[in-house]
């Protein structure tokens, strides 16, 4: 599976649980860029940060929502550590 609007990364995570149901090897490819929302990306801007600067990164949608989900999705811990 190819998602090249993964956001959430939903689809990557309910292709895990198949595979988990059902033993399947189901792949995806997920593919996102890293935007703030315009309330967010305004709010860092009048900060005097740019895209690219590591604290607005860290913000957006993919360093934010994506890799913890998908991370959370392999590994049964979310970010804080719980299981």
């Amino acid at each position: 599976m190819l998602d090249f609007f993964s956001g959430s990364g939903t689809t990557a995570h309910a292709l895990m649980r198949l595979n988990r149901q059902d033993g399947g090897f189901r792949q995806c490819i997920s593919v996102t860029n890293n935007e703030v929302s315009a309330e967010e990306q305004s709010r860092l801007r009048k900060a005097g940060l740019r895209p690219g600067d590591s604290d607005w990164e860290r913000l957006g949608i993919c360093d934010y929502i994506t890799k913890p989900r998908i991370r959370a999705a392999i590994t049964g811990k979310t970010p804080a550590g719980d299981s």
